[in-house]
């Protein structure tokens, strides 16, 4: 542990690590929002093409359902949401990092510090 690690830096980045996950949970949320309507559009524009058109071969149909489908996933960018992901990931195990720093100025374990925190 580094000399400069007092608990009130400890929590500095702890509030910073929360912060910025609650931040890209927010992204997400929105981002996943986006992504529901689209599929939900795509569901939409598919059903319409198999069921409002009796007369066009089946075969036809199918042909333009893929078309939609495939259409649908190129328009797709899911970059920034796995980006966000990642980075929750690496923000979550900076807090677990920051917890086991915390335990070590306490002389305790993130587990029997969890158990304090809860009870």
């Amino acid at each position: 542990m580094e000399n400069d690690e007092t608990m009130e830096v400890l929590e500095a980045r702890r509030y910073a690590a929360e912060t910025e996950l609650v931040a890209i949970g927010r992204r997400v949320s929105v981002e996943l929002h986006e992504l529901e309507s689209g599929l939900q559009q795509l569901y939409t524009r598919v059903h319409r093409l198999v069921c409002d058109h009796p007369s066009l071969p089946s075969y036809d149909r199918a042909v333009r359902v893929l078309e939609e489908l495939h259409l649908s996933v190129r328009s797709l960018d899911l970059t920034a949401m796995r980006e966000d992901a990642e980075r929750a990931q690496e923000i979550r195990k900076g807090l677990a990092e920051c917890d086991r720093r915390v335990g070590e100025l306490f002389g305790i374990t993130v587990e029997e510090l969890e158990r304090e925190l809860t009870h």
